[in-house]
């Protein structure tokens, strides 16, 4: 501000130059508001505000790299402390990386597999239980190593698990791209949107055949029930003759002829 400019406020307003003296030297600090509990869990005094997608999308792979190399160091490094080291480092640059809790959460239950397989758990007998239990949803090895088919009931249940897997990542790619629709160019919604539709497709087809299945084999147990039960009054009834137990003779025999093929 120029000399005369500083005499006309000053005549201006009536303030004498002691006034503005103390008004330039006040260290009064200004107090945060609304400061985010959850950002400040993650990020500390430094926390700012979640950034969007396209804020910190081309640091994603320095992240992931220093994360890698801080956990195998330090399988007991909190992801606050990996943060606020990761951002000491971007300080020389101008940047700060400080991405959704939510979106933190996606990448370590991607990222910690490949973590503990480097720390030596990529045997299944030398994981931790709680390991095995979310990574393992059909158990194909013995104790010994050797493969072993497993049974039906189990591939069921795990074909289950991994379709409502499928279907909670969808959702969260969903519910990310509504929040955040203006990071992406209308052809990656589209493609993130296609690969959604796609998971629902594939897993009502998969409750549906399992359905279709079902009645088929209802209506197996009702025909096999109306002919026992219609076998049983012609027995009754004394109109079952020689050739008609043979042919049930012959039909048990072929019968327990396939199954024995089957379990060699």
């Amino acid at each position: 501000m120029s000399n005369v400019f500083y005499v006309i406020f000053i005549a201006m307003n009536n303030i004498d130059e002691q006034q503005i003296v103390s008004i330039e030297n006040t260290n009064t600090p200004v107090p945060k508001i609304n400061v985010d509990k959850i950002g400040m869990a993650y990020y500390g005094d430094d926390f700012i505000k979640f950034q969007k997608v396209g804020e910190f999308k081309d640091l994603i792979p320095m992240f992931k790299e220093h994360y890698y190399t801080k956990k195998l160091e330090n399988q007991s490094a909190t992801i606050a402390n990996i943060m606020a080291e990761f951002n000491k480092q971007l300080e020389s640059v101008g940047r700060v990386f400080q991405p959704p809790g939510s979106q933190v959460t996606i990448w370590k239950k991607k990222w910690d597999p490949f973590i503990l397989e480097e720390l030596g758990y990529a045997n299944e007998t030398n994981m931790p239980k709680e390991v095995v239990a979310k990574r393992t949803l059909v158990q194909t090895k013995n104790k010994e190593g050797m493969y072993t088919a497993p049974s039906f009931d189990r591939l069921e249940n795990a074909s289950q698990t991994l379709g409502g897997e499928l279907l909670n990542d969808a959702f969260e790619i969903l519910e990310w791209d509504r929040k955040n629709s203006e990071e992406y160019t209308t052809n990656e919604l589209m493609k993130r949107k296609k690969y959604v539709t796609d998971v629902f497709g594939q897993i009502t087809k998969m409750v549906q055949g399992k359905k279709a299945l079902d009645i088929k084999a209802n209506e197996m147990k009702v025909n096999e029930a109306g002919f026992v039960m219609d076998f049983m009054k012609a027995a009754a009834s004394g109109e079952i003759n020689a050739a008609d137990l043979e042919d049930l003779k012959s039909v048990y025999t072929v019968k327990s002829t396939i199954d024995a093929d089957v379990k060699e």
